[in-house]
């Protein structure tokens, strides 16, 4: 619908992760290399932490795209899915379906440890991943604690890597979690997008969708204002724009304004009524933007000008200079949109 109308190819925020959206700037890459460089050194378990919305999923993924080349990597996406059935069934099964799993346990990990066994000999080490770990119950904690056992003299056989919610560190705080938690030799946390690398990542995904000028789209106000809305969640971020372009197709506009936010946050908030504390953090921007935007105006004047000077002024002169400037709306008006 709007993406053709923008100039767009394809919709820069997919609800899904897409990979050719994938944004290494800004600390992504280096957190890929030190995933890489732990499970090199076969530290065992690696900790990834991300607030909600930081871009944990799309790295995991990215992270696992990267280092299969080099390692055999079993993924496990939603651990409460995957409740039904014990971990170690879905690494024996990813490892070797020769593996059966109807044997006593004892004699699951003996014939787990020869494939992992194999595997290293094909100079291929085992990786396991897995995404929203703070979801990881009791007994699955205790099935990667026995995969951790999993070693030969010189080496673990079965490296870990949890991706997980900060949430994550309470989980292993439990008591029947410390003997795993003591195995973690590598914490890694997602650092959020800090403004200017917020306002270069909105550019890179309008550009992977191919839009021909994506700095010139957003204002820098506009991308300030959602950026502090959003308060760092790159997924309430990118509901938030879209719900902007929407705005901004229905009223036919070629680039959005303040007031199609204030109109695309107002439509999240029917949906989701926990975030009516929003509205008032995009009122507040928009007032310190007014107020920089006038002590600018006050200190471009000229300092030899005197009262007299404007007494000629006409009603014409005092009007904005470009009216059409999309950023140019009334306290009223705002509010109007707002309520």
């Amino acid at each position: 619908m709007y993406i053709e109308y923008f100039g767009f190819e394809r919709n820069p925020l997919p609800t899904t992760p897409n990979l050719d959206f994938f944004y290494g700037e800004d600390g992504k890459n280096e957190t890929i290399e030190a995933i890489d460089f732990g499970l090199k050194q076969s530290f065992g378990i690696i900790k990834v932490i991300g607030h909600i919305g930081s871009g944990k999923t799309i790295l995991c993924r990215q992270a696992h795209k990267m280092l299969n080349s080099s390692y055999n990597i079993i993924f496990i996406s939603d651990p409460a899915l995957a409740d039904s059935e014990s971990i170690l069934s879905v690494v024996s099964r990813e490892l070797s379906p020769e593996i059966d799993l109807d044997k006593p346990k004892n004699k699951i990990f003996h014939q787990l440890i020869q494939a992992l066994i194999n595997l290293r000999r094909e100079h291929k080490p085992c990786v396991l991943f897995v995404e929203e770990a703070q979801k990881l119950s009791v007994q699955q904690l205790e099935e990667l604690r026995y995969l951790t056992n999993l070693e030969t003299s010189q080496d673990k056989l079965m490296q870990i890597v949890l991706f997980g919610q900060p949430s994550l560190d309470a989980v292993l705080l439990q008591t029947d979690a410390q003997l795993l938690s003591s195995r973690i030799t590598q914490s890694i946390f997602i650092k959020p997008f800090n403004f200017s690398g917020f306002k270069r990542y909105i550019e890179h995904r309008f550009q992977i969708a191919g839009l021909s000028k994506p700095s010139k789209f957003f204002t820098s106000l506009q991308l300030w204002v959602i950026y502090h809305i959003s308060d760092q969640s790159l997924r309430f971020a990118h509901q938030l724009i879209e719900k902007t372009l929407f705005s901004t197709y229905t009223r036919q506009a070629k680039k959005p304004s303040l007031l199609d936010i204030a109109t695309g946050l107002r439509s999240m908030e029917q949906q989701k009524a926990h975030i009516k504390y929003s509205r008032v953090h995009l009122l507040s921007c928009f007032s310190v933007g007014i107020m920089c935007g006038w002590l600018i105006f006050t200190l471009l004047q000229p300092l030899t000008a005197t009262p007299q000077s404007y007494a000629n002024t006409t009603v014409e002169d005092t009007q904005p200079i470009a009216k059409d400037n999309n950023d140019v709306v009334s306290m009223q008006e705002f509010r109007q949109v707002g309520r």
